[in-house]
């Protein structure tokens, strides 16, 4: 399965592993440790022009605030010309973070909008969880070099208080 994105959670582990080799390290003291584990295409399936071109997106960590601020941060750990998966993640002022939600998406013939799918909302007591019934079932994300836009995130994260903050530019970390 192309960009399949699986995640092992580990309570109490020591570090969250963020997009392979691009961001290194995050501590945590009590937070799930993250694994990609990627798929390939399926014998036989047919390439398009798009898929061999560079993503405009790559792995990696995506933050919408400042060091030293409570703020969401996306981590790509699958991007592709035709795909990505990852997580969309919540650092609160003390540095500590939480998983929102887990997903999958598809990228679009023009590289520029993808269709995510979210795959687990993880329940934790922090402030930033989400009950699972108000994360969307697909949600539209705009993709420009080096940055990624959720639509309409304010609906379903309750920290981000307007558009602009839908907007995640690419980051060496989470801060």
């Amino acid at each position: 399965m192309a960009g399949f994105v699986g995640y092992l959670l580990h309570p109490g582990s020591s570090s969250v592993r963020a997009a392979a080799g691009s961001a290194g390290s995050v501590s945590t003291s009590s937070h799930p440790q993250r694994v990609a584990a990627t798929g390939s295409d399926a014998p036989g399936s047919s390439s398009t022009a798009a898929a061999a071109s560079t993503p405009l997106v790559g792995t990696g960590v995506y933050v919408d605030g400042g060091v030293g601020t409570p703020h969401y941060f996306v981590v790509l750990n699958t991007s592709t010309a035709s795909s990505i998966g990852g997580s969309v993640d919540f650092v609160y002022q003390d540095g500590q973070t939480s998983v929102v939600f887990t997903f999958r998406g598809t990228v679009g013939d023009d590289g520029t909008v993808a269709t995510l799918t979210p795959l687990a909302v993880p329940q934790h007591s922090g402030s930033a969880s989400q009950p699972p019934g108000s994360i969307p079932s697909a949600l539209s994300a705009t993709l420009a070099h080096g940055s990624i836009s959720l639509g309409e995130c304010t609906s379903y994260l309750h920290f981000a208080p307007s558009e602009a903050a839908c907007t995640f530019s690419a980051s060496s970390s989470i801060q």
